[in-house]
């Protein structure tokens, strides 16, 4: 595949100190596949949310380095949109469920061959009142967590 604009965004404070090996695995695999490409690095929570929504049409793919936490934002901010990017999941969490769900390897340059590589695939995603959700949905003490 090989795409005009594309956006990375990553968590820094995902995956327990791997952002360092994360980031090497990943960039030299999606680099070459993106003419202009567009890295940034969330430094709070909501970031990854705000970056899809105000980025997110501008882009032909966006790749997510995090984990379920960062994923959920990218979603919710990608999902309003008028025109969706496609969305690539690089898992660099701690769970990492919703990508083991997908089948993603769990191993980042090996999930960035498999994105640059692969078949795109729809997802469902669910919402509910203004939030939505692609992994799943919960009430109650999960919620919370």
């Amino acid at each position: 595949m090989r795409w005009k604009k594309g956006m990375l965004i990553y968590n820094k404070n995902a995956g327990k100190d791997k952002l360092e090996r994360n980031l090497e695995g990943c960039l030299p695999v999606l680099a070459p596949h993106i003419d202009e490409f567009l890295i940034l690095q969330t430094k709070q929570k909501g970031d990854a949310c705000r970056y899809c929504l105000e980025y997110g049409e501008e882009m032909n793919v966006v790749f997510v380095l995090g984990g379920d936490g960062t994923v959920h934002e990218c979603v919710n901010g990608l999902s309003p949109l008028q025109r969706r990017p496609l969305f690539g999941i690089l898992p660099g969490g701690t769970c990492n469920d919703f990508s083991r769900t997908l089948k993603i390897p769990q191993k980042v340059r090996q999930a960035a061959e498999a994105l640059v590589n692969g078949k795109v695939r729809p997802i469902d995603i669910g919402k509910s009142n203004n939030d939505f959700f692609s992994n799943f949905w919960g009430v109650g003490l999960i919620s919370d967590a």
